[in-house]
């Protein structure tokens, strides 16, 4: 500056910096998660985290000063405007996430949205929104959840926690093993709007049922018998119904979505996505349709049908995790699973000691059915049928309560090593004549040549290890 007779003062210098960049903000999910014709699922206890880095643009940066949120309703236009302070789980439905972030000196971004499906679909082996019948000597693994009524007669067990508006069990052979918790509208009966589901697949146009050939599609119904096999290329399906007999085998070559607007049959020993993973196959349905698996049908699928009746009559197996209206399984050898794969109930041997296992599986992902020993010690090791006769698979029985991980390894009698598995997550339920218990169990299903074999068989458990030795014989 100047006085008024030019007395200059020494020049000073000030420098300013301008920060006009927004941050940058993100969405992450935890887990159990899947996707479904481009929607996220999570479950209920699935946590929701928000990031967000305010970034230094020409060696500026003014720091975040706070992240906020808004979650809507699927269908409605605006929800509760939040501060972001910590994870988040949402309860059922779908929602938008709406969120964005600030600086310090006030640049917003703009407003983020992602779309989630929450669901108790991953955490189940089945849900029905209406209700459940189960009768015969059907099995159930895993939780069950219903707003109606939960009934469980005849032979019929549930081996895990049954939450139900109505839990009711008649006979003397039926079982539920879990915790019961009678409570009332604990069900989203729609949790992942259909409307989403069905724009996704109209939006494919052409390229929904590519590669299938013509003869196996009957009025836009997916109809095969006869023992073909088909193999369904990674992508999206729509069918006005599915028809499967004969004993056919229709496989996914990868990640597939099947939207279904009819009823569904499969029966005669066919199997869709039998040979799993469950989470291959994701199969929703979107009308009020009946759904039915009769004579050995198998199913291993994430499946929801919120409007269709599901019936299992005569061993047919699911694996995977279901949601339908209604639920009625009755008859002999029925089993729903949770997991990733089908139950695999070992045959009953004549003369032998031993009952059918009710189930063998190397993924147990459905929790703690009611009832294992959290114990860590040695119980009953025994190999069955013994000897294996006409190629019979010889199945090895465990019990050593909860492991980290049953270690099963086989030798000639010249001490090679003829073959080994690793069985991880829980011990199943089976019932070997003395009532249900628990065990890890691994049927060896391969060409064995006769001959008597050692086995050797280590289970881990933080740091402890217990371990079994012995021998069995397989005569072709």
């Amino acid at each position: 500056s100047l006085d008024r007779v030019n007395n200059a003062e020494a020049v000073k210098t000030a420098e300013l910096v301008v920060d006009n960049t927004p941050p940058v903000s993100s969405i992450s999910l935890g887990g159990p998660k899947f996707t479904a014709f481009g929607l996220t699922v999570l479950t209920p206890a699935t946590p929701v985290t928000l990031s967000a880095h305010d970034p230094v643009v020409r060696e500026v940066a003014s720091g975040l000063k706070s992240i906020s949120y808004e979650l809507v309703p699927y269908g409605a236009s605006s929800g509760e405007l939040r501060s972001y302070l910590e994870p988040f789980t949402l309860p059922q439905g779908t929602w938008e996430v709406r969120f964005r972030s600030a600086d310090n000196i006030g640049n917003v971004e703009p407003v983020k949205t992602v779309v989630l499906a929450v669901s108790t679909l991953q955490r189940d082996a089945l849900a029905a929104a209406a209700g459940l019948d189960a009768t015969g000597s059907s099995d159930i693994a895993g939780a069950v959840r219903s707003n109606g009524t939960v009934a469980v007669a005849g032979s019929a067990r549930i081996l895990g926690d049954v939450t139900a508006a109505a839990i009711i069990v008649t006979g003397k052979k039926a079982e539920i093993t879990g915790v019961r918790n009678e409570a009332a509208g604990t069900l989203h009966p729609e949790p992942i709007p259909l409307e989403l589901i069905e724009n996704f697949v109209s939006a494919d146009g052409d390229e929904v049922n590519s590669g299938i050939p013509e003869r196996y599609l009957v009025d836009g119904r997916l109809v095969v018998s006869e023992q073909a096999e088909l193999v369904l290329a990674t992508g999206t399906y729509r069918f006005a119904g599915v028809e499967l007999a004969g004993g056919c085998s229709i496989k996914a070559g990868g990640p597939v979505d099947i939207l279904v607007e009819g009823d569904m049959v499969i029966s005669g020993g066919s199997g869709l996505n039998a040979e799993g993973p469950a989470s291959l196959m994701n199969i929703f349905l979107n009308k009020a349709s009946s759904v039915t698996f009769t004579g050995g049908g198998k199913l291993a699928a994430y499946f929801y049908a919120p409007y269709a009746r599901l019936e299992l009559t005569g061993n047919s197996l699911l694996g995977g995790h279901y949601f339908a209206g209604t639920a009625m399984v009755s008859g002999n050898g029925n089993i729903v699973q949770a997991g990733e794969s089908l139950p695999e109930p070992a045959p009953l041997t004549a003369g032998d000691k031993f009952k059918t296992s009710a189930f063998t599986t190397a993924d147990a992902s459905f929790g703690v059915l009611g009832g294992p020993d959290a114990a860590f010690r040695l119980g009953e090791v025994y190999v069955f049928p013994n000897p294996a006769l006409r190629g019979a698979a010889p199945t090895f029985h465990f019990e050593c309560g909860v492991a980290d991980s049953v270690n099963i390894k086989i030798y000639t009698t010249s001490g090679r090593f003829a073959h080994g598995t690793t069985l991880t997550g829980m011990p199943v339920a089976l019932d070997d004549g003395n009532g249900l218990s628990y065990a890890y169990e691994y049927a060896w299903r391969e060409h064995i040549p006769s001959g008597v074999y050692y086995y050797h068989i280590e289970a881990s458990k933080a740091g402890q290890k217990i371990k079994k030795t012995g021998k069995f014989a397989v005569v072709r």
